[in-house]
């Protein structure tokens, strides 16, 4: 008997699923781990930049804060009125002049009166600061940050929302972002004499955004409370509320999901289908400043005044899903790649491995089968037959059963085997074999003996009748014509057989008094005529 080609392919598959699976389940563990490390860093590193801006931003804040309390503790300020000479207003522009050189990032210093016009006023012109002459000054007593500042007790300062610098009216071209900082100013007497206000060139902060951008993978945005760009990758959208046109170029439409989580947190990092955004908060007002939603039409009161919580912008990182799945698995494509190239590696060891396993299984069967097995018709032997009667007579004892022991001679055999050979005459031995196997259940057993005998061992025996109709049906089967092959000539031959019964526990109760009763009923079959059967 020898293994199937099936057994093969059960052993190599077995040792190669068994190997694919400890196999990747230490790459992918390995990769996880690798990949989560590098996504933790990613992160991290988004994080870290827009804080670090975020610390830049409020440092900047407060300096102008320091500057413009500076300006407003001026000596000749606090003594300036409407009818102020001309000396006086001159030595306020020299210092607004000298401040404006040295600190070279305020587009304009200006000291309003009490009634609204500009007293003193010097531009930043490009590098150069020059002061504007009287007849150039305007009246911004209708601009909401004059109101809004006017309207400050000692001590408190305003800072304008982040928008763009109106002049005459008009968004001023080219477009240019602009936070004013102002405090009213009090004269000896503690009545407000006018107010210091400076314009910040809000270029400062994005120019700084944009240094960002090239540290981080995301792109960086500014935005303000009410999701507005700042700051974009795309010009265009920003500041698109101040123009009708640009109502809806804003991040809160372009994002609504992530907008909705940005604008109830102060920090924070998210993913969603768009991608991942890093965020903190930036709130410019501390103790002792005002705001106000500020208006973009030139004449406009405020809309509503401002919290300290209500004078945000946001800082955000965004990294594109495509760009965010590049970055975090650059790798993924080479390890799947690696990964397949070691499972072949390691299919063909297997493959090896269970070949080996196979031909040693095949040996070890082998071997088995010449100690159990009848080399010519692949029948159990007597010594397996002994084996298996032993177990169905314990099996009978303890379950009260009956065993028919069925001992089968062929008759005729002679004839043939000399008359035709012994090629023929194993023809015939393997037929017989295979049609007495055919012929029984599966749980029975049948073994050759020696030479044309046989023995079949019918387990759970019913009764009497149910063995003698299994006798007949062997002797029918075994009566049927075997074409043979002898001298080029085919020709069809029979026998025939005589089987002697005997049963468990009846006629014995070991293997040795039920082998040798069935012998004898098998003598007294041949004796009545042969191709029959007989019981003790």
């Amino acid at each position: 008997m020898r293994l199937k080609l099936g057994y093969f392919g059960f052993y190599f598959l077995r040792l190669y699923l068994v190997s694919i699976i400890l196999f990747l389940g230490i790459s992918i563990a390995f990769y996880l781990t690798a990949n989560q490390a590098r996504i933790n860093t990613f992160k991290a590193h988004e994080i870290i930049n827009i804080e670090q801006q975020e610390e830049i931003i409020r440092h900047d804040i407060q300096a102008i804060v320091s500057d413009l309390t500076l300006l407003a503790e001026d000596y000749f300020l606090q003594d300036l009125f409407v009818d102020s000479t001309d000396l006086d207003l001159y030595r306020v522009e020299e210092a607004f002049l000298v401040f404006a050189r040295n600190k070279k990032k305020y587009d304009q210093l200006r000291f309003i009166g009490h009634n609204g016009m500009e007293m003193v006023r010097v531009d930043w012109n490009s590098g150069n600061p020059v002061a504007l002459p009287r007849d150039r000054l305007q009246n911004k007593s209708q601009r909401y940050y004059f109101r809004d500042t006017m309207s400050l007790a000692r001590g408190e300062l305003f800072i304008s929302p982040f928008d763009l610098n109106v002049e005459h009216g008009k968004v001023e071209e080219p477009k240019k972002p602009m936070i004013r900082f102002a405090i009213p100013v009090f004269n000896k007497d503690g009545g407000k004499s006018g107010m210091v206000i400076i314009n910040f060139l809000g270029g400062h902060i994005l120019e700084d955004l944009d240094k960002l951008n090239k540290n981080v993978t995301g792109n960086v945005l500014l935005l303000n409370k009410d999701g507005f760009y700042l700051r974009s990758i795309n010009p265009a959208e920003e500041f698109g509320f101040m123009f009708p046109e640009k109502k809806n170029a804003n991040f809160a439409k372009d994002y609504p999901l992530a907008w909705q989580k940005i604008s109830v947190q102060d920090s924070g990092q998210f993913a969603t289908h768009d991608g991942l955004f890093s965020f903190v908060s930036i709130h410019p007002l501390f103790e002792g400043l005002r705001s106000s939603t500020g208006s973009p039409e030139a004449f406009s009161k405020s809309a509503s005044h401002l919290s300290a919580r209500g004078y945000v912008w946001k800082i955000v990182s965004h990294v594109p899903a495509r760009a965010l799945n590049a970055h975090i698995y650059p790798d993924l494509r080479l390890f799947i790649t690696t990964n397949f190239m070691l499972l072949g590696l390691i299919g063909v060891g297997c493959w090896l491995a269970a070949d080996a396993a196979f031909k040693r299984k095949q040996a070890e069967l082998e071997l088995k089968n010449l100690a159990t097995r009848d080399t010519l018709t692949d029948l159990p032997n007597r010594k397996l037959l002994y084996d298996r009667l032993a177990q169905l007579l314990a099996q009978a004892e303890r379950s009260k059963q009956k065993i028919a022991v069925l001992f089968i001679d062929l008759d005729k055999f002679k004839q043939i085997n000399d008359g035709f050979g012994h090629e023929a005459g194993d023809i015939v031995l393997k037929q017989t074999a295979l049609r007495l196997t055919t012929a029984l259940r599966r749980g029975d057993t049948v073994a050759r003996m020696g030479g044309d005998e046989f023995v079949a061992l019918l387990a759970d025996v019913k009764d009497d009748e149910t063995v003698n109709a299994v006798a007949q049906k062997l002797i029918d089967v075994i009566g049927q014509t075997i074409q043979i092959d002898s001298q080029g000539e085919t020709t069809n031959q029979s026998v025939g057989a005589s089987i002697g019964i005997s049963i468990y526990p009846t006629n014995g109760e070991d293997i040795d008094s039920l082998i040798n009763a069935a012998d004898t009923a098998m003598y007294l079959a041949k004796k009545a005529g042969r191709n029959r059967y007989a019981r003790m």
